[in-house]
């Protein structure tokens, strides 16, 4: 603590906001990777993806001004995340409704045709 007449210094020790943001990226990156690979593994599945949870240690104090952009560009990264992942869930729901829609009306369901492909 300095004494009094002493100028104030900030802190330049930002390693902990620094580790804080690079496992908010790291969780952004690791549940688009999810996200993405179970749409290509599994397009019809219907159950949600669960949400991103993350929460950043409460004892990190403020924000240094230098880590501004970077917190800024993460954060943006996590709601483009969760703004896609609303567009699925509306698609899907679109879906379900048309399929309702149509058994209601008495609509023949497409069904399946098995081909032999060892022919």
């Amino acid at each position: 603590m300095g004494h009094v007449g002493e100028p104030v210094t900030m802190a330049t020790d930002w390693t902990d906001w620094e580790a804080a943001l690079d496992a908010f990226e790291a969780e952004i990156a690791r549940h688009r990777g999810e996200v993405e690979d179970r749409l290509r593994r599994e397009p019809d599945r219907a159950d949600p993806f669960p949400p991103l949870a993350f929460g950043f240690p409460r004892d990190l104090g403020p924000l240094p001004p230098e880590l501004a952009d970077r917190a800024r560009a993460a954060l943006t990264g996590a709601w483009e995340l969760e703004v896609e992942l609303e567009g699925l869930a509306r698609a899907i729901t679109g879906e379900l409704r048309a399929l309702r829609s149509a058994t209601r009306r008495g609509a023949p369901l497409a069904r399946a045709e098995l081909v032999d492909q060892r022919l």
